[in-house]
């Protein structure tokens, strides 16, 4: 007798063949090479744990298979995600090791104030991977130089000219081609 999750582990195997019929790449190997990417998020899709891979490996997975990523959500979210149903509980069930562990990680935090950052940047990932499952993508990284354009970017402080160079301080954020949120930015 098949179990839930390997029925769940083989429908999300052939959803990304048939995706991946389509942009003829004929193994997971080439898939993980041409998103630019190591076998391990795809394996990680194939296991049902979507929730474990990071945003961008999302978005490059879902480029590389010609494909939305709400489409790629919806073909590799484990049975119990991806059925139609409350979007809310669809999102706690991706967030759920997250909640499980962040109040840990902060009682933690409270004991040793010491805790280097690097031990809890892994649990933001279900959060990374909520916001990619939405369409949710930065504007650009935090510390990268690049022109300036209003449209974008806020200044914090100073005057700058479109074109001119600046600095990312804090995220913004677009939904597909939606502004959500402009990048704060100062000029270098």
């Amino acid at each position: 007798m098949i179990s839930e999750n390997q029925a769940s582990a083989d429908r999300i195997t052939q959803n990304l063949r048939t995706s991946m019929a389509a942009q003829r790449i004929t193994s997971f190997r080439q898939l993980a090479r041409r998103a630019g990417l190591s076998p391990s998020p795809i394996r990680q899709l194939r296991r049902g744990k979507i929730g474990q891979v990071k945003g961008a490996s999302l978005q490059k997975i879902a480029q590389a298979l010609g494909i939305s990523l709400d489409q790629l959500w919806q073909d590799c979210s484990p049975a119990t995600l991806s059925t139609p149903g409350d979007p809310v509980q669809q999102s706690i069930d991706l967030l759920e090791p997250w909640l499980r562990q962040w109040p840990t990680v902060l009682a933690a935090v409270a004991k040793n104030p010491d805790l280097p950052a690097t031990k809890v940047i892994p649990l933001v990932q279900p959060v990374e991977a909520l916001m990619a499952s939405w369409g949710i993508t930065p504007i650009a990284p935090i510390g990268a130089e690049l022109p300036y354009d209003p449209q974008d970017h806020e200044l914090m402080t100073g005057t700058a000219e479109r074109g001119d160079r600046i600095r990312v301080r804090y995220a913004g954020y677009r939904r597909g081609e939606k502004l959500l949120w402009r990048a704060k930015v100062s000029p270098v």
